[in-house]
């Protein structure tokens, strides 16, 4: 991944961001890891340790 630099953000009209997040889809499904009682929070974490396991 490339370091952005300061003058070149500074210089931008537009930035994107790719947020994928690669592997969860292979792993188990997002509703599989949640349940209705659980928080935003405890869902992302959920998903968090997923996708690290998948790309440390």
């Amino acid at each position: 991944m490339e370091v952005l630099h300061s003058d070149a953000v500074e210089e931008v009209h537009f930035l994107a961001i790719d947020g994928e997040f690669s592997g969860i889809s292979d792993g188990p499904s997002a509703s599989a890891l949640s349940n209705g009682f659980d928080t935003p929070e405890e869902r992302y974490q959920k998903l968090k340790k997923v996708t690290f396991q998948r790309n440390p």
